[in-house]
């Protein structure tokens, strides 16, 4: 990360149901020496020559320091505020596998690193879990791996969006609080139901005085006290 040239950044600002709300976006590309560029891996070099983005970075007539500065004002112009960790409020830095991105601007450009919150939204994260769990889910989202920062940040957006109408409807929430996962709630339920009838044979009489049997009582009726506190918190219709 300290080795490795940072070649470009692209940027997108989102709210919250991730509509882009920076137009265009910003994008830079860094100039670097010669020597430098031919440092990199040979798969860096090949797949940026594919793609023409080493001879920008040749063309280029822009710092490190300078592409910093530029990110900064655009996050700042467009009003995302660095993040707040006392009001718990600002920006949050979001793109697949970003943990290696943050890396290189935590070596390269501390301040632009410093401007977002310590964790990072990793839509690749979510990606691993849909694919365990929700194949369809995975076949739906449609991405040509361009390995250009502003092609890649906007495909981000998109699977986001995938995962955000498909996981994350709000139509799903029947809580009256907002507070209470029901669907979390109700699979937890099910499991110590479950835990609570293979833990006895209630057919067996030796079990008939068992202390056991109070403890299954005390099991069940905690069971029935978080099916009546479910029922209550639960919206109908």
């Amino acid at each position: 990360m300290q080795v490795y040239p940072i070649l470009e950044i692209a940027i997108h600002l989102t709210d919250a149901d991730l509509n882009i709300i920076d137009g265009d976006g910003f994008r830079v590309v860094i100039h670097h020496p010669e020597e430098v560029l031919q440092s990199m891996d040979q798969w860096s070099i090949d797949q940026h020559t594919k793609t023409g983005l080493l001879d920008e970075v040749r063309q280029s007539t822009i710092t490190l320091a300078e592409a910093e500065q530029m990110a900064l004002a655009h996050l700042k112009k467009h009003n995302a505020e660095p993040y707040n960790m006392k009001e718990k409020r600002g920006t949050v830095m979001a793109g697949n596998s970003i943990k290696l991105d943050r890396n290189y601007l935590c070596c390269q450009m501390p301040a632009l690193h410093e401007y977002f919150h310590y964790r990072q939204a990793d839509v690749s994260a979510i990606a691993l879990f849909v694919r365990e769990w929700r194949p369809d889910i995975e076949a739906s989202v449609q991405k040509k791996y361009q390995h250009l920062a502003m092609e890649d940040l906007r495909e981000s957006i998109m699977e986001a969006k995938v995962y955000k109408d498909r996981l994350f409807n709000k139509d799903a929430v029947v809580s009256k609080s907002g507070s209470t996962d029901v669907l979390g709630s109700i699979l937890f339920l099910a499991e110590d139901m479950t835990r609570a009838l293979q833990r006895f044979d209630f057919d067996a009489p030796e079990y008939l005085n068992d202390p056991a049997i109070q403890n299954l009582k005390r099991d069940l009726k905690n069971l029935h006290d978080r099916q009546v506190g479910l029922a209550n918190d639960v919206t109908q219709g």
